[in-house]
């Protein structure tokens, strides 16, 4: 997708509107099901609401721990040379604990925005309008955002997840955008090659 010139007017902090244009996002990207049984997050102090939120269905959840339970039982039929293990009492016990981990914790990842705002979870939010440092750091298998705030808050999350809900990171996006073009933030190597910043980047990153 071609890297952005400029960003375009900041919304309406009440209404949302203008909508900022659809932002790049990765080559993998699918829709994804959002969940019925939770509602978007609560607003910062002296924010606007909440126009975009995120989290996981229940079905996605329930999907990936059905899967993390297929791998571990395959690692300790390989631990015990065969299917010896069904019969040890602590190994299911390990093998449920770590799958439950995949059903827990949809509220602690759920993520909302507003025109000028995003939380992660009930703790972490930043102003994306007014960003000091934007990274993106490797993991394994993935790529996360780092993101803080002129007053010092912090959020982070993985690039894909944020992009789940694309219209919440067409307005995370914007204020990423506009962070840098007007407020100078400063923009590690790796995010500008992952966001597609090349075109907005004034003085390129020696890292």
């Amino acid at each position: 997708m071609t890297a952005p010139t400029h960003p375009a007017p900041k919304p309406d902090a009440v209404t949302g509107q203008p909508r900022p244009p659809q932002a790049p996002v990765e080559a993998s990207w699918k829709p994804y099901d959002k969940a019925t049984d939770l509602g978007p997050g609560t607003p910062p102090p002296g924010k606007g609401p909440a126009l975009e939120w995120f989290a996981d269905a229940k079905s996605t959840r329930w999907g990936a721990a059905a899967f993390s339970f297929v791998i571990f039982a395959a690692v300790g039929s390989w631990r015990y040379g065969g299917f010896g293990w069904v019969s040890v009492w602590y190994v299911w016990l390990v093998l449920l604990a770590c799958s439950s981990l995949f059903l827990l914790g949809r509220k602690q990842m759920r993520m909302t925005a507003g025109a000028d705002w995003l939380s992660i979870g009930d703790k972490q939010w930043v102003d994306t309008y007014r960003l000091r440092t934007i990274r993106v750091a490797p993991r394994i298998n993935t790529s996360v955002l780092e993101l803080t705030d002129a007053a010092g808050n912090k959020a982070d999350t993985q690039v894909w997840y944020l992009q789940k809900n694309r219209e919440l990171w067409d307005l995370v996006y914007n204020g990423i955008l506009h962070s840098i073009t007007h407020h100078g933030a400063d923009v590690n190597r790796r995010a500008v090659e992952h966001l597609h910043l090349q075109a907005v980047i004034r003085k390129p990153p020696t890292k």
